[in-house]
């Protein structure tokens, strides 16, 4: 679903990142935090929770718990805000800052206290918290492997095709905007991540599943989904490499327990529908998500066919009348008693009534046409189905979740004889039959 480019270098980032979690650098899919985590514990000499510790990340040789923050610093004098803190649950913070290749530049450390539930990082509040970095003693393999890693990932930010710093998540939503036609929406857009056509709000989910010694990859949690004012949630998962290794579109009405779901509530939410088919053993694929019209796959409803008109006579919409007839007579008797009969005679009266009556019915069609009637005529199917097939790329239909049934269609055909005669026939087209009557005319589906 991406390019040959960036399909390469995201399989060279897999690799690297291989390599980190091969030696203890990084663990899971957050970088970012991954890399914090492992310069500040290298540094102060801490133990790393085994799995994710509520509100801590590691704890010293005397029991006190640290939180660790990390973050990636383009301009050094830059201010923001660490917000969501729970004091309570740690002794200590420590902020470690990185480049855009990962590599550290300072560490500070704060002490905890009641009222801090949210932290301003400035030049100012980190003057006297700074840890010396001198120490930090890595490898020769650590260095490489870090070097290799930030080289990669800085390739693949400068493509400009991932614009936050969340890689997996902005693949996902490439992905599912892709498959679906959306719009991405802005990164600084809160509660969804893209639109459709017809302004439906989607909300995109993605997770890389491989085996991690830091987590149980069958239980992966789907997070923020409560209070989200969203249409459509989409699920996707990536393998070892990036590679979509299933999708799926969910009502997120359906979903039963939306603050604690995790990856399977694909296989037990209700009406559920399957984008890519699944590669992932223990999520079940779901019924297909079949699009009611397709270029590749000519696929046309009811609603469709009337809209492709044979004969090639005008369509016209069948509408309620805006302008009844009576609004123009009363009009019209209005301008008769009151302008034109007490100012003429009764003869040239007549003239103007009839005239003034033509135009109040000339007022009233008007009035009353069907903007589609006055479209002209729509073209007749020609005999290149790549034509055909462009003209009903123009149609518009709207996406449904329901799966199209499709019908057996019988139709007639002529066949010419020896003798150059007509003769009737009758072909019964099979029920997993693809083609169209009317641009197919030789199906041999069913042989």
């Amino acid at each position: 679903m991406l390019g040959q480019k960036e399909s390469k270098l995201l399989k060279e980032l897999a690799l690297a990142h291989d390599t980190l979690v091969d030696i203890g650098i990084a663990y899971t899919d957050n970088y970012t935090g991954e890399f914090g985590e492992f310069y500040a514990i290298r540094l102060l000499g801490l133990t790393r929770y085994a799995r994710s510790h509520k509100g801590a990340d590691a704890y010293d040789s005397k029991g006190k718990t640290y939180q660790i923050k990390a973050k990636v610093m383009t301009n050094p004098d830059r201010s923001y805000t660490i917000r969501g803190l729970n004091p309570t649950c740690f002794d200590y913070l420590l902020v470690v800052h990185l480049n855009t290749k990962f590599e550290l530049i300072a560490i500070y450390q704060f002490d905890s206290n009641l009222g801090m539930t949210s932290l301003i990082v400035s030049p100012a509040s980190t003057e006297k918290s700074h840890l010396n970095a001198a120490n930090l003693l890595l490898s020769k393999e650590e260095r490489l492997a870090i070097s290799r890693f930030g080289a990669v990932y800085d390739q693949i930010k400068a493509l400009k095709v991932f614009e936050s710093g969340n890689l997996v998540g902005n693949i996902g939503e490439l992905m599912a905007a892709k498959q679906l036609d959306l719009t991405l929406a802005p990164t600084n857009q809160k509660g969804y991540d893209a639109l459709d056509k017809l302004g439906n709000k989607y909300e995109i989910k993605t997770r890389r599943v491989y085996d991690s010694t830091r987590r149980n990859f069958e239980n992966r949690r789907i997070n923020n989904l409560v209070g989200k004012d969203t249409d459509f949630l989409v699920i996707v998962v990536l393998d070892h490499s990036f590679e979509c290794a299933g999708m799926w579109l969910l009502d997120p009405q359906e979903i039963s327990n939306p603050k604690s779901a995790n990856l399977k509530i694909v296989n037990t939410t209700k009406g559920v529908k399957n984008l890519v088919p699944s590669k992932i053993s223990y999520l079940n694929d779901r019924d297909p998500f079949i699009h009611k019209f397709r270029s590749d796959k000519i696929e046309m409803t009811k609603s469709v066919r009337q809209k492709i008109n044979t004969a090639g006579t005008p369509i016209k919409k069948q509408s309620k009348k805006k302008y009844p007839a009576y609004y123009f007579v009363i009009a019209v008797f209005f301008i008769y008693y009151c302008i034109i009969k007490p100012n003429t005679s009764s003869e040239l009266g007549v003239l103007f009534y009839a005239l003034v009556g033509l135009i109040a019915y000339y007022l009233y069609r008007q009035a009353n046409a069907d903007s589609q009637s006055r479209e002209g005529r729509i073209k007749k199917p020609t005999d290149h189905p790549k034509e055909n097939e462009k003209r009903l790329d123009e149609i518009e239909v709207p996406i449904e979740l329901e799966p199209s049934r499709r019908v057996k269609r019988n139709y007639t055909s002529f066949r010419f004889n020896g003798n150059n005669t007509s003769k009737r026939e009758r072909r019964d087209v099979h029920i997993d039959c693809e083609c169209d009557s009317i641009y197919h005319e030789n199906c041999n589906c069913d042989t």
